[in-house]
């Protein structure tokens, strides 16, 4: 089951989320409370360490959008 990333730090703890990936507790209180984002390396490095509970969208909070909006594929020119 898909969770948001500030229910997965909440379900861990704050020091030991910020242990898990390397980051300041500070910093992972911010992700936490949505008042910053982690960077998308960061970003692929807790979905790795969530095993699956998370992805980009649980993560940045964009599963409406992804779910709303029609994808196009671009055309390469050439």
């Amino acid at each position: 089951m898909k969770m948001t990333l500030p229910e997965f730090i909440s379900e861990h703890g704050d020091a030991e989320f910020a242990a898990l990936v390397e980051e300041p507790i500070r910093t992972v209180q911010s992700w936490r409370r949505r008042e910053r984002m982690p960077r998308p390396g960061k970003a692929r490095k807790i979905i790795r360490i969530a095993n699956g509970r998370l992805d980009l969208a649980s993560i940045y909070g964009c599963a409406e959008a992804a779910e709303d909006e029609e994808v196009t594929p671009v055309k390469r020119a050439g």
